[in-house]
C-alpha cells in the first residue's frame, strides 16, 4: 500500500479517471476505497475479488464508495484465491536471506 500512496493522493484530486492495472494493484486500490483498516490488510487484501477483463467503476459517496463491475469478456480463468477457513500465520518467514551492507547476499560474499 505504501508504494501506491502517492497515486492515491492524485486519484483523490481527479474528478473522472481511468486506471488500467494488474490485479494486485487493483486489489490495493479497492482496499483503499473500501476503507479496509491497515492492520487488516494482510488478512483481506489477497482475497479481494478482482476478475480478469472487468472494469470496476468506483463512485465515491458520503460514507462509502459504490463499486460497479462491468465484465468485458472474453471469459477467463478465475484467478480468485479462496479464503482458508483459518488464517494463522506462523510468524516465521518462508525464506530468509542475509544481505550485506553492500547489497551482496552473504552466502555469495562468503563464497569468494
Amino acid at each position: 500500500m505504501l508504494r501506491i500512496e502517492p497515486l492515491l493522493l492524485e486519484i483523490e484530486r481527479e474528478e473522472d479517471l481511468l486506471i488500467v492495472s494488474h490485479q494486485a494493484v487493483a486489489r490495493c486500490l479497492l482496499a483503499y476505497f473500501k476503507n479496509i483498516p491497515q492492520n487488516d490488510l494482510s488478512k483481506e487484501l489477497p482475497y479481494l475479488e478482482v476478475p480478469l477483463h472487468t472494469v470496476l467503476r468506483v463512485v465515491p459517496g458520503i460514507f462509502e464508495c459504490q463499486i460497479d463491475r462491468f465484465h468485458l469478456g472474453p471469459d477467463a480463468v478465475n484467478t480468485q484465491q479462496s479464503r482458508p477457513e483459518s488464517i494463522e500465520p506462523s510468524g516465521q518467514p518462508e525464506h530468509r536471506e542475509q544481505v550485506s551492507t553492500q547489497g551482496i547476499p552473504e552466502e555469495k560474499a562468503n563464497a569468494d
